[in-house]
Parts: C-alpha cells; structure tokens; sequence
C-alpha cells in the first residue's frame, strides 16, 4: 500500500481504494483498513479494546482523554477519506471512530441470515466459464467462504470448499473433476486449486500448439494450391483456347484435342492410342507421355 505525501495533511493516511456504494468490495475494504489501523496502533480504539479514559479525577489531568481523543479522531479521519459519498451519509453523525466501524459493517454485514443463504448457494450451485480464465473465478469462490467463516461466523469445513471448486468446472475438466473427486488424498483448497490451473495451462498450450499447426498448414495449402491445379486465385482466365474456344488453357494444353487426335489412331483395330504432350519448347527434351487402353468390341 502506497502512502500519500502530497500534501502534509494526506502524509498521515495510506492510499487505499474506496469502499463503493454498494459495498461489493466491502470485505476487501475492510482488510485493508484494518491492516492499516493495526500498523498506525489505532485498530484497539476503533474495535473498542482500548475505550476512552476519561479524565483523572483525582488530578483533574486530561492528557491521557486528550491523547485518546486526538488518535480516536485520527482513526475517524482514516475511515471516512476512504469511503465513497453514499456510506459516508451513513456515518456523518457517528461521534467515534467505533461507531463509525460498527455502522459500515451493520449495513454491509447486517443481515446475516439472508447473506449467508445467498452466500451459500453461490458457492455450492456456481459453475465455471470455459471463456475466462480460471483463477479469479477459484479467488471469487474462496473469498466468498472467507466471508462466510469470519464475519458470518459459518462453519464451513475446507474439504467442502474444495468439493465445491471441483463441481464447479466446465464439462471440459471431467476427467480432472474425476480424478480430484476420488484421489486417496484428502481434499485441501489450496491443492485443488493448484492442480486446476495447472490443468489450464496444460490445455491452453495444446490449444496454441494446434492453432499453430492449423495456421501453417493452411499457409502452406494457399502457397502451394490443389494438386493439379493453379493456386487459388493466380488461375489466369486471360487465356483462351484457339481449338475448343474454352477460357484457362491454351490450344497445347487442350483435353479435347488430345482426345480428338488420339480417337484418330487405330493400331489393329485392336488398341487407341493416346499421346499426351507436355507443353514446351523442343529444346526443352520435354517427356511425352505414351498411354494405350484396350478396347473392347
């Protein structure tokens, strides 16, 4: 947590983030706060451990209700800089620091029946989304069993945590779900956890590595095109056969002439003969290709 030293006034409060309005991010908030006034040795004043002590009736001395009141109002001061407009009408006539405390945690954590049996289902009925990343949906399931363990003081075992983070990946973790599920070892948040993401990272690295395999074959079939055939979209239609008048070839390259031309020979009644000749220049030595099928009568 970084400290503010703008101003002198701000140099004796920690920068941390404000608590919202509808105090979604109240226990965050909270833990924070409550670090900060532990390490600033305000934190028994605001939980009430170290009550106001008054004025020494004896002496008449004040400088101990006077050194209590300076801290009680710095504690106040570190409290309410740190929250947003709605809970600070809340708390504008709080006279202490503790009841400031006391209010903001009666609104946020007030109705416990009714936030534990939410908190409940949310945790016990949740599932998974493939599309995000897994480790702030496991963070969200754990945070809310910390709300249920200490502020709503639900007994809630780890192994039933840890059950409940298992039921609640996708389809796509079944067999991990399966082998977590009837392990010889018994069932601890922070392992199940582990093992989760380490089953993430597993398939999003097969998954790269297929798209990549994916990409380069289709590279390859661009560049390289069907067998037989030109490379989609470098077929010329610019040429035009003199013979059969068709577009894409020219009169060397025609089917029909060949076939025409070899339907002209006859050896023996027997045999038809057919010369395909690759084009060319002569002096090329190109091959010729000799094909003679039998013709049955």
């Amino acid at each position: 947590m970084a400290m503010t030293t703008s101003t002198p006034a701000s140099s004796r409060l920690y920068d941390i983030p404000h608590l919202e309005n509808d105090g979604s991010n109240f226990q965050p908030w909270k833990y924070r706060i409550k670090i900060v006034l532990k390490v600033k040795k305000l934190l028994d004043i605001v939980t009430g451990d170290e009550p106001d002590p008054g004025v020494d009736s004896t002496t008449k001395d004040t400088t101990a209700h006077d050194n209590w009141v300076r801290r009680d109002k710095e504690a106040r001061a570190q409290i309410t800089l740190t929250i947003s407009d709605e809970p600070l009408n809340g708390v504008l006539h709080a006279k202490t620091s503790k009841d400031v405390f006391e209010m903001l945690n009666m609104r946020y954590e007030g109705r416990r029946r009714q936030t534990t049996a939410y908190l409940i289902g949310e945790l016990f009925h949740n599932t998974f989304s493939d599309d995000s990343d897994l480790e702030p949906q496991l963070n969200s399931m754990r945070h809310k069993a910390y709300i249920l363990r200490t502020p709503l003081k639900c007994p809630l075992d780890d192994v039933l945590v840890a059950a409940a983070m298992i039921g609640a990946l996708p389809p796509s973790y079944s067999i991990l779900k399966t082998i977590l599920m009837f392990s010889d070892d018994s069932l601890d948040v922070d392992k199940v956890i582990f093992q989760i993401l380490n089953e993430e990272k597993s398939k999003r690295q097969e998954q790269g590595l297929t798209s990549a395999l994916v990409a380069r074959t289709q590279t390859y079939t661009k560049s390289k095109g069907k067998p037989g055939k030109p490379a989609e979209g470098k077929k010329s239609n610019s040429k035009k056969c003199d013979y059969c008048k068709k577009k894409g070839h020219v009169k060397d390259e025609c089917r029909k002439l060949k076939a025409d031309n070899a339907a002209k020979v006859n050896t023996n009644g027997n045999f038809n003969a057919k010369v395909a000749v690759v084009d060319g220049e002569l002096n090329d030595l190109r091959l010729q290709l000799f094909m003679a099928e039998m013709l049955v009568r």
